[in-house]
């Protein structure tokens, strides 16, 4: 045991400040997951207990905060079911989780900054609150370093309503208490995240993510506009705007509703500048899009025509939920359209696990960590991962399979095509990131089955895995020479001209 404990400080330190994915996210599942027999399902149910439950708790505790900063009188129970719905429902809260992506995590520590300062104004020094906060913003970092994003912009914002309040505030101990308190407050939490974070700062200080991160910019603030649409859908937008109106009148939801925008729009110029949000980036959206959503769900209490239509507007904003929801479960009727969100949650179901595993057979029973594999393909169904893990808990083949997701700007040339025994080639291509797509997977391709190297391979056995898809599996059976090492600086001659550090060094170091 203690053992284990020290093995997940070391994991904990090294990932956190040397990777760009730190093992912090992992860490309240980690030990539950060991107590269970270690299958794909156990995670599942781990990740629900330890994640989303605490997750959707919180958020129901920022509900009633909002319920009563914005003296909400009638219909609380129907306004609480209908926000608990939304927590549950929102499927662009759980699209990333469901890819395998366990970033929704840092919402649990957005939700606790949001509420720890919501109506704090730093007028007394409370020093259990500020430590509260200190700890959630020390933890939302570590959790994922886009998260730094939302902390910025909220920072912005809230900074800004803190300087209109002192302002217009004409009492000046209280003016002079806010500026010391709020002095000392962000003089000590630099300072501590500075020394306690600084290989980290300094990595991403050193790191310049818009040309590494080149590849998932797709098209800027247009295309994200374009992208937020269709994720969210007509319905929900309307809903938003509706809340957006109603707290920008409602005068105790006026400040909250300001911060909120602002917080929303310099975090998403901010990180639009390096690329574009993928689902699960694009969670440093998402309180921006509960906040205004939930503020729609209050603004029915608004009498249209002097007559309270008020359950009748929460009956329309629970169904706009619930259909969402059944679409993005379902793919049907309410889903896709210019109406409702595009953000599948519909379960894989696959039909290609005997060739799965006859493939991954065949590499443990060819290969070692000596004579390894390469899986040339990027997508959520077929990748090295997808074979890595067939036998979990069981991850020998891990240790057999090189991992590649072939992006040029990230990923760079694939060693492992150089050093593998075994290269698995599709028929078609198999490239889905959310980036740009490569020259890695098309290239390597060619050079197996169609160029002047082509004789140093063989193919030994085919995996029909669809009727659309099959892997060949190629033998090396010419080792690697300095006339293939130069094939390869001349065939990504193009692509080493902008990283020159993953494509020809990396090809002049293997050739030495």
């Amino acid at each position: 045991m203690i053992i284990g404990f020290k093995d997940f400080l070391w994991t904990f330190v090294r990932t956190t400040y040397n990777d760009d994915y730190g093992g912090f996210l992992l860490a309240f599942i980690s030990y539950p997951f060991s107590l269970t027999n270690k299958s794909g399902a156990a995670f599942q149910i781990t990740f629900y207990i330890t994640i989303i439950i605490p997750l959707i708790f919180i958020l129901y505790v920022y509900f009633k905060k909002l319920m009563e900063i914005a003296k909400v009188e009638k219909n609380k129970t129907f306004i609480t079911v209908a926000c608990m719905c939304l927590a549950i429902g929102f499927t662009l809260l759980y699209k990333s989780a469901i890819e395998g992506q366990p970033d929704i995590i840092g919402l649990i520590y957005v939700a606790s900054i949001i509420l720890l300062t919501i109506d704090y104004r730093f007028e007394k020094l409370e020093i259990k609150r500020l430590l509260f906060l200190a700890i959630s913003v020390f933890c939302l970092i570590i959790s994922r370093r886009w998260y730094s994003f939302w902390l910025v912009g909220y920072v912005c914002a809230y900074a800004l309503y803190l300087i209109y309040y002192l302002i217009k505030t004409k009492d000046n101990k209280i003016r002079i208490n806010i500026i010391k308190n709020a002095s000392i407050f962000c003089i000590l939490t630099i300072a501590f995240l500075v020394i306690s974070l600084y290989p980290l700062i300094s990595r991403i200080i050193k790191n310049d993510y818009s040309v590494s991160y080149a590849a998932w910019n797709i098209g800027g603030l247009k295309k994200e506009i374009v992208l937020q649409f269709k994720k969210l859908g007509l319905l929900y937008i309307c809903v938003m705007l509706v809340g957006v109106i109603y707290g920008l009148k409602n005068k105790n939801l006026r400040r909250l509703t300001l911060i909120t925008i602002i917080q929303y729009v310099i975090t998403l110029l901010a990180f639009i500048r390096i690329q574009n949000l993928g689902d699960h980036q694009s969670l440093i959206l998402m309180m921006a899009y509960i906040t205004l959503f939930v503020f729609g769900i209050f603004a029915t209490e608004v009498k249209i025509f002097k007559k309270d239509f008020s359950k009748i507007g929460l009956g329309i904003i629970t169904f706009i939920i619930l259909s969402n929801m059944f679409g993005a479960y379902t793919e049907k009727i309410f889903y896709g359209k210019i109406l409702f969100q595009k953000s599948s949650l519909k379960p894989i179901i696959r039909e290609d696990y005997d060739t799965l595993r006859e493939m991954a057979d065949f590499i443990l029973e060819n290969c070692d960590e000596k004579n390894m594999a390469y899986i040339n393909a990027a997508t959520p169904l077929y990748c090295a991962n997808t074979f890595q893990y067939y036998y979990l808990p069981d991850r020998k083949l891990k240790n057999y399979i090189y991992y590649e997701s072939a992006i040029d700007s990230v990923h760079g040339f694939p060693v492992g095509v150089l050093a593998s025994k075994y290269i698995f080639i599709s028929n078609v291509r198999l490239e889905v990131t959310g980036a740009q797509l490569g020259h890695i997977i098309p290239y390597i391709k060619e050079t197996i089955e169609d160029s002047e190297l082509s004789y140093k391979f063989k193919a030994v056995k085919e995996f029909k895995m669809t009727d659309e898809v099959t892997f060949t599996a190629y033998e090396r059976v010419v080792p690697v020479d300095i006339k293939e090492i130069e094939y390869y600086k001349e065939k990504f001659k193009e692509q080493s001209e902008f990283y020159p550090e993953l494509f020809e060094n990396r090809l002049n170091e293997y050739e030495y």
